[in-house]
């Protein structure tokens, strides 16, 4: 399966080591995650398959600034001379 961004490949990667007998702990030198990251990737995969080491979305961060605040900002920035 064609990875679609650095983190899936690096998910894959991680299956792939573990399928190759390498520990948790040598992959997660290898991957530069901590043993928990690994185990729980080699856990959705134990469950899901490829499936299971989806990337679910992401939201980020709440926004710090109100709509208008953000306005006001960008007003800021687009007129004061550096």
């Amino acid at each position: 399966k064609e990875a679609k961004s650095k983190r899936a490949y690096e998910r894959y990667q991680a299956i792939y080591l573990h399928l190759q007998g390498y520990t948790k702990g040598e992959i997660a030198t290898i991957i530069g995650r901590s043993k928990k990251t690994i185990y729980n990737y080699i856990h959705a995969y134990a469950q899901r398959g490829l499936d299971g080491l989806e990337m679910k979305y992401s939201p980020g961060a709440p926004r710090r600034l109100t709509p208008e605040q953000e306005k006001e900002l960008a007003l800021i920035i687009e007129h004061q001379l550096p």
